[in-house]
């Protein structure tokens, strides 16, 4: 029977969701922290050219705010205070009062806020389906009109995609991340062997590992997600970044023979002892936790885990190639397409009395949070940013630098659609990947599960 999939049409993105747990400790972050932790060269250079619109009302004014971090000891929480913070500092005539609320009961609460016209001035959304419910009922305000001073060239190419709605811009991102291979080059230089550039490369080595008796690669199967996100890997590779993104808004079919090739190389690089044994019976923070033990060639996982590996304790530190999945000899490939996306990003109220203020703040939050959050190693910024690398991992500037290079990406699919749907595309590909389906199998399953 035909299932319906959620119909989503991306031109692209790649991130990671700001997430946070804890209590609304968050909020009481000190502006002096902020302050403390910014030059007065950063400041001026930071808050020029924001400071007018908030200038620009005599009177002082007052915005409400809610996001996500509630856990004000999380990197990634420190980085959105600080810089609301700093803002608050550079625009003494603005304060800024935040509410923040855990993910799944912040997701009750917005859509209770919009449902009853008490949305907030400027409030945290996930991106496509979830915020084009603000844009479609007119709750979002379009931000273009505030965007024309150059800062949709601040931003990396494709990823306000994630908060845009026909061709127009109703949020603007902090962070982004992406899927990426990780070779540990002191087990590849004990074996006498080359970090692979092209996938015939990475096939060599894998049987090269198989052959020394040394198990090639690790991944946190039991998750799943990871096995479809090297099925859309594979799938970039052989059709490329359009039609990935045709099959899942619905306008084209999986079933054709650039997903079967996809699906066919999936299961071939997977069988025969390619991964660890207990890979399949492991999360993949388990999974990043014994590959930070060292030993390991490599692993596939994404950009996130870098603090796991360069992080204390980690026994890979230092020792790490991070590079996108590889281009596939004789298949469509284009080096510029990827599995990422910015995954959410902050939004304005139509509602709020002080638009041209509101879409400075965000601009400006945004864009500071962004700088922060990479400042500290904590995360990839949706912004072109510049930091002291002075104290930064050499493998996040590398990361940082490597999708710089890069123009179009495509969300994990599983993160598109509706969670019924998204187990049965992890149980079909898992079944793909374990032999009980072939590739042609696999593709018309799925053509059926999309309903298309």
């Amino acid at each position: 029977m035909k299932k319906r999939w959620l119909s989503i049409l991306l031109t692209i993105s790649m991130t990671a969701v700001l997430t946070a747990c804890g209590g609304n400790s968050a909020v009481q972050e000190t502006k002096q922290s902020a302050v403390e932790s910014t030059s007065v060269g950063e400041e001026a250079q930071t808050g020029e050219g924001t400071k007018e619109a908030a200038e620009s009302t005599e009177e002082p004014v007052t915005l409400s705010m809610w996001h996500i971090q509630t856990n004000a000891e999380d990197l990634t929480a420190k980085a959105l205070l600080d810089a609301i913070a700093l803002y608050e500092e550079t625009h003494p005539n603005v304060k800024i009062v935040q509410d923040a609320t855990q993910g799944e009961q912040y997701k009750v609460k917005i859509r209770t806020a919009a449902a009853s016209d008490e949305l907030p001035d400027i409030f945290f959304a996930w991106g496509y389906s979830f915020a084009e419910d603000f844009v479609k009922s007119g709750k979002a305000l379009q931000m273009d009109s505030w965007l024309e001073d150059g800062t949709k060239d601040k931003i990396k190419p494709g990823l306000l995609s994630v908060l845009s709605y026909n061709d127009a811009v109703y949020g603007l991102p902090v962070d982004f991340s992406g899927m990426l291979m990780y070779y540990n080059k002191t087990v590849f230089e004990e074996n006498g062997l080359e970090i692979p550039d092209t996938y015939e490369d990475l096939v060599n080595v894998v049987d090269a590992f198989k052959q020394k008796g040394i198990a090639p690669m690790i991944m946190g199967g039991k998750a799943m997600w990871p096995l479809t996100a090297m099925f859309e890997d594979f799938s970039i590779r052989t059709v490329g970044a359009k039609t990935c993104l045709d099959v899942v808004s619905q306008q084209d079919t999986i079933n054709q023979e650039g997903f079967v090739k996809a699906a066919d190389y999936l299961q071939k690089f997977l069988s025969n002892k390619t991964l660890t044994e207990d890979s399949m019976t492991m999360i993949p923070p388990e999974a990043n936790t014994k590959f930070a033990a060292g030993g390991i060639p490599m692993t596939y996982n994404g950009t996130w885990s870098i603090g796991v590996f360069e992080g204390e304790g980690s026994q890979v530190k230092d020792q790490l190639v991070a590079k996108p999945f590889p281009l596939i000899g004789g298949e469509l490939n284009n080096p510029e397409e990827y599995v990422g996306a910015s995954l959410s990003g902050y939004m304005v109220s139509s509602e709020t009395k002080y638009p041209d203020v509101a879409a400075d703040a965000v601009k400006f939050i945004t864009e500071q949070a962004a700088k922060n959050l990479y400042q500290s190693g904590a995360g990839l910024p949706a912004w072109d940013v510049e930091v002291d690398e002075s104290q930064l991992n050499p493998l996040i500037i590398a990361v940082n630098e490597l999708y710089g290079g890069m123009t179009r990406g495509v969300a994990n699919w599983d993160t598109l659609l509706l969670a019924d749907y998204v187990e049965d595309y992890k149980n079909t590909t898992t079944m793909l990947t374990m032999g009980d389906l072939s590739p042609e199998e696999y593709t018309q399953e799925m053509a059926e599960i999309l309903g298309k």
